[in-house]
């Protein structure tokens, strides 16, 4: 893409012999539009747990962002691909990275990548 920019631009500088600064502000610095959709977001389930013994697989009763198991009373957000999360780590994740943690899926709606 970044060749088909400088294809398409017939006042194209030599980005060869451009500053860091000046290749900042000419592509940006790559982290565009990593985040979730704060609305894509509001959209997740969360549930409260009471026993999370119960009510989730062994394999998924820890929280692959904080390492700490889930507890009764932890609220919990599942993501499209069905991993979950306590709430208030994956609302610090999404925001800054907008795809799961443990498989990469983007939970955005509106992404076709």
């Amino acid at each position: 893409m970044m060749m088909m920019m400088m294809m398409n631009n017939n006042n194209n500088h030599d980005i060869d012999r451009m500053s860091y600064e000046q290749l900042l502000a000419r592509f940006g610095d790559g982290s565009d539009h990593w985040g979730a959709d704060p609305h894509d977001m509001a959209r997740l389930p969360v549930t409260t747990l009471h026993d999370p013994a119960t009510e989730l697989p062994t394999d998924c009763r820890d929280c692959h962002i904080c390492l700490e198991p889930f507890v009764p009373r932890d609220q919990r957000t599942v993501l499209p691909c069905l991993h979950g999360f306590h709430t208030r780590c994956i609302d610090q994740w999404l925001p800054r990275n907008g795809s799961c943690p443990i498989c990469k899926h983007k939970i955005s709606v509106n992404d076709s990548t």
